[in-house]
C-alpha cells in the first residue's frame, strides 16, 4: 500500500513527531525483548517439568531399592545363614537409598526455584504487554477524539469538493481507528503485529489533521 508523505507545518512539529516515532520504536524493541524472555521462561518451565519427572522416577527407584534391602535383611534374620558380605551389601544399599532421597529433595527444591523464576518471567512479559497495549490504546483514543472534533468543524464549512473529501477521509479514519481497538489486547503474544497498522493510521491521521489545519 502506498505510504503517505507527511508535511510538517513547523520544525517543532517535525521534531515532536520524530521523538514520538523514536519512542514508538523503543517500545517495539522492548516488547520484542519481553517476548524473548517469555520464550526463555517457557524453556525453563519445560526443564522444570523434566526435573520433576526425573525426581519421581528416582523416588520410585528408591522405593524399590528400599524394598529389596528390607527383603535381604528379613531373609538374613529368618534364615540366620546370611553371610557378613550380604550384610555389608545391605548397608551399602541403604546408604545409596539415602543418597537418592537427598538427591531427590535437592532436585525438588531446584524445580520449585525454576518454576518460580519461570512464573516471574511470564508475569514480567505480561506486564510489558499490558503497558504497551495501554499506551497504544491511549494514543489511538486521542487520535479518534481529535478526528471527531475536526470532523465537526469541517462539517460546518461549505460543501466544496475539498471539504467533502476531508469529511469522507475523517469518517474513514475514525472507523478504521475503532476497528483497530480490539486488536490491541495485552493477552496477545503477537501484539507487535498491530504496530504497522497503527503506524500507518498515525501517518494518515497526521496528514489529514495538517490539511484541516490549513482551512
Amino acid at each position: 500500500m502506498q505510504s503517505l508523505t507527511v508535511r510538517y507545518e513547523t520544525k517543532q512539529e517535525e521534531t515532536a513527531f520524530k521523538q514520538k516515532w523514536e519512542t514508538f520504536n523503543k517500545s517495539k524493541n522492548r516488547l520484542a525483548e519481553l517476548e524473548v524472555q517469555k520464550s526463555s521462561a517457557k524453556v525453563q518451565l519445560a526443564s522444570t517439568e523434566a526435573l520433576i519427572e526425573a525426581n519421581r522416577l528416582k523416588g520410585e527407584e528408591l522405593r524399590q531399592k528400599k524394598e529389596n534391602t528390607q527383603t535381604i535383611i528379613n531373609t538374613a534374620q529368618d534364615m540366620k545363614k546370611q553371610s557378613k558380605e550380604m550384610s555389608d551389601q545391605a548397608d551399602i544399599l541403604a546408604s545409596q537409598a539415602l543418597m537418592l532421597k537427598n538427591e531427590g529433595r535437592a532436585l525438588a527444591e531446584k524445580a520449585a526455584t525454576l518454576r518460580e523464576q519461570g512464573q516471574q518471567h511470564i508475569q514480567q512479559a505480561q506486564a510489558g504487554r499490558e503497558q504497551k497495549a495501554k499506551a497504544m490504546l491511549e494514543k489511538l483514543e486521542k487520535c479518534i477524539s481529535v478526528l471527531k472534533s475536526k470532523l465537526e468543524s469541517v462539517s460546518k464549512l461549505n460543501d466544496s469538493p475539498e471539504n467533502k473529501a476531508l469529511l469522507e477521509h475523517s469518517n474513514k479514519l475514525i472507523l478504521w481507528g475503532e476497528e483497530l481497538k480490539p486488536e490491541i489486547q495485552p493477552t496477545r503474544v503477537g501484539l507487535e503485529s498491530v504496530l504497522p497498522k497503527l503506524q500507518k493510521f498515525c501517518l494518515e491521521y497526521n496528514g489529514l489533521v495538517a490539511k484541516i489545519g490549513k482551512l
